[in-house]
């Protein structure tokens, strides 16, 4: 571990390596907090280069005085180093700083208006998806997903409403819901990215008309399509990991897309309990683990998804099969 004084960090003359790692925060002779990173100078850069506005993030950097780091290369190695820190240590602002508080659900209902909506929790009635970190990202996909496929954005629960009028929704609140749930499906739950080859093909004549400011607006929202089509692909399969996995000689255990051993020591963890309408969601506090577990074994071992995949896909047929019955 290297360490470095609080009030070096303050004045930003410490150079800090831009490659992945975990950090920790130490004061009052104890380990105040850890965390991982795949970048550590930007991560410290956020708590002892710009202004802090939430308050326990402030209270750390108070009582801290001093930051030690260790580099591992690989985010999922600094995974396994930062869960075992957290099992040795529990250090406390590790339960205070609840940095995933703002993310959202996409919130999808199959009968009545809204048909989809962003929504901070997952209590109400609706097939929830996610969480997601922006609010402002769900919304840009639900304004793209309409202004090219027609799908739904209901800006409330009344109807008709004003996208509808522009020609940016269907219509299914007035013409009826007889393909509702294929469309929702087709577009955001099981999307495909053949669905994009639309956007490309009006990007392609924007080019030739040498309208390139054009392109390059349409070009920003294929990219948010393409970036929300692998956070499903995410979401689709993370709850069906399940495995046993050897990384540079430890022993790894997977289990519902999250470690649970390493080298055969249990991992404390709370226990989540899901419900039918909650196939895509996972836990806030779970999303950023569960992300590297999925990239680690989509990069390693691919065709482990490709079954967690299916199984996911007949689950979701059967909840749609049970909310068509009356």
């Amino acid at each position: 571990m290297k360490e470095i004084l609080k009030e070096n960090l303050e004045t930003g003359g410490v150079k800090l390596p831009e490659s992945a790692g975990v950090v920790a925060f130490f004061g009052e002779g104890k380990m105040l907090m850890c965390s991982m990173t795949s970048n550590i100078s930007v991560y410290l850069g956020v708590y002892f280069l710009e202004d802090i506005e939430d308050k326990n993030q402030g209270e750390l950097v108070e009582r801290c005085d001093k930051v030690g780091y260790w580099e591992t290369g690989k985010v999922f190695a600094a995974l396994l180093g930062f869960k075992a820190l957290v099992q040795k240590y529990a250090p406390p602002f590790n339960r205070m700083i609840r940095y995933y508080d703002d993310y959202v659900y996409l919130g999808i209902n199959f009968v009545k208006v809204p048909f989809i909506k962003v929504e901070s929790t997952t209590i109400h009635d609706y097939f929830y998806v996610g969480p997601f970190r922006s609010r402002y990202f769900l919304h840009d996909v639900i304004d793209s997903s309409g202004e090219y496929f027609g799908t739904p954005g209901c800006p409330g629960e009344s109807f008709p409403c004003e996208l509808m009028e522009a020609g940016k929704c269907q219509g299914y609140c007035v013409t009826g819901q007889d393909n509702l749930s294929a469309e929702l499906t087709r577009y955001f739950l099981l999307p495909r990215h053949e669905n994009l080859e639309k956007v490309k093909l009006e990007i392609d004549e924007l080019l030739d008309a040498l309208r390139f400011s054009e392109a390059e607006a349409v070009r920003q929202q294929e990219k948010i399509l393409t970036s929300f089509y692998h956070q499903i692909a995410f979401l689709l399969v993370t709850k069906h990991l399940n495995m046993h996995y050897d990384y540079n000689g430890k022993q790894i255990e997977i289990a519902e897309g999250l470690i649970t051993r390493i080298d055969g020591r249990i991992l404390d963890r709370v226990k989540q309990e899901y419900q039918p309408n909650e196939l895509f969601a996972v836990d806030k506090s779970e999303l950023d683990e569960r992300w590297i577990v999925f990239n680690e074994v989509i990069h390693q071992i691919p065709e482990k998804l490709l079954e967690c995949h299916e199984t996911a896909r007949q689950q979701l047929a059967e909840y749609l099969l049970n909310k068509e019955k009356p």
